[in-house]
């Protein structure tokens, strides 16, 4: 069983994207062997401080929500969702004792990132001035599909091929260089064919991580080779009418809700949402409102004028996940968020910087910060199973590793 976990785990980049609800059924295939695997091996199960601090900061993310139903008294269905972090508890304590192996993740990520090019050309080509992943079109294989969430999960597979570009460069392996950047290219094309703008903020800040962390391969040649490369290709797709349509509508929304002419746009709505959560927050800072407050408190600044009346009216979430976890669940559940990114952040970072899997984490966990800034990604079931499973699935033969240095030297 643990092999079967550590197959399934790796294979996980390419079901998440290939399928609209391939999230799902990527993480059924990957839990379910991993909690046989922990019931067989529960008694050789032996975990070190940095992988039993991980799943603390998984269950306090969850328990964190738990508090703010409990003391607001909302549904207990409004822990659904943050309970997929603990299901990923097993799949990490089945991959530190047998993690999978970079190669097969690779692979995982250059299949993904073919399945999001060639979708976003299946769109571009039979629903022109529709955006990718929008399930709507019809098609049982396209159910569960969402522009932003996949569009997320597609840059990320972008940046991740990147990452694996500059590795395979390091290695001196030309063949899987160019294989890494053409996966680059496809998914990056699938991620502007979706046409989700806050998904694109973080992607200049990950290619200068990756320039930084790889600083002695740069010399001038390569270096002015990347720029003119990136040049070229973010050039030639921002000239694409399909792409200046969406970036001329955000310009247009920011300046409508600027003059007062028209608050109810895309962006608009956004920033009013953003308004709401603050006031929100400013209400109940230290465990939120709940989410049935919350929507009381949006209609009362409505009515007030602080807010749109007719944003007023809407149950979305927040469209900003810090925001969203400020306003319901308070100071309490922002503080496990940002648990969430920064403490498997600083494990990335401290172990092994220059390994391909602590960039791969790292893209993946600061790339997920970003969209979190315009979207809010853990209220959707596709956000929060992707990113933590994925956050384990990378963390796993790092914390294997340290694991048995720790067991050597016992």
């Amino acid at each position: 069983m643990l092999k079967i976990t550590a197959a399934t785990s790796a294979m996980y980049p390419v079901i998440s994207v290939f399928i609209g609800s391939g999230y799902n059924y990527g993480a059924v295939l990957a839990f379910i062997p991993a909690l046989f695997a922990c019931i067989a091996n529960r008694g050789s199960i032996n975990i070190n401080r940095e992988t039993r601090n991980f799943i603390l900061v998984l269950l306090a993310y969850f328990f964190s929500f738990v508090i703010t139903v409990v003391y607001t008294g909302n549904s207990i269905s409004d822990l659904d969702r943050p309970s997929r972090a603990i299901l990923a508890i097993p799949v990490l304590l089945s991959l530190v004792i047998y993690p999978p192996k970079v190669k097969y993740i690779a692979i995982s990520i250059f299949l993904g990132s073919l399945a999001a090019g060639s979708i976003g050309l299946y769109y571009f080509i039979y629903f022109p001035g529709i955006r990718a992943f929008d399930a709507a079109v019809g098609g049982w294989w396209l159910d569960g599909y969402m522009q932003i969430q996949t569009g997320a999960m597609v840059t990320t597979l972008a940046m991740s091929s990147l990452a694996l570009s500059i590795y395979y460069y390091r290695k001196n392996n030309i063949k899987l260089v160019f294989i890494s950047f053409i996966s680059f290219l496809l998914a990056i094309f699938g991620s502007a064919m979706s046409g989700s703008r806050g998904v694109w903020v973080f992607i200049p800040i990950a290619i200068i991580y990756l320039f930084y962390i790889n600083r002695d391969l740069l010399n001038k040649k390569m270096f002015t080779f990347l720029m003119i490369t990136f040049s070229l290709v973010f050039g030639a797709l921002s000239q694409t009418k399909f792409i200046q349509d969406r970036l001329d509508q955000g310009i247009d929304n920011i300046q409508d809700y600027s003059d007062n002419s028209n608050k109810y746009t895309s962006l608009g709505i956004r920033i009013d949402l953003w308004k709401s959560a603050i006031g929100t927050f400013n209400e109940h800072p230290i465990l939120g409102s709940g989410t049935e407050g919350r929507i009381e408190s949006r209609k009362s600044q409505g009515e007030s004028g602080y807010i749109d009346i007719k944003t007023s009216k809407l149950r979305y979430h927040a469209h900003n996940q810090y925001l969203e976890n400020l306003s319901v669940y308070g100071i309490v559940g922002f503080t496990t968020l940002l648990l969430l990114f920064l403490y498997p952040l600083y494990i990335f970072t401290r172990k092994e910087r220059n390994s391909i899997i602590s960039q791969l984490g790292s893209i993946h966990i600061v790339m997920m910060m970003g969209y979190c800034l315009s979207q809010s990604v853990f209220n959707h079931n596709s956000g929060i199973i992707y990113y933590c499973l994925m956050l384990v699935i990378l963390a796993s033969p790092i914390l294997s590793a340290s694991q048995k240095a720790g067991n050597k030297n016992d």
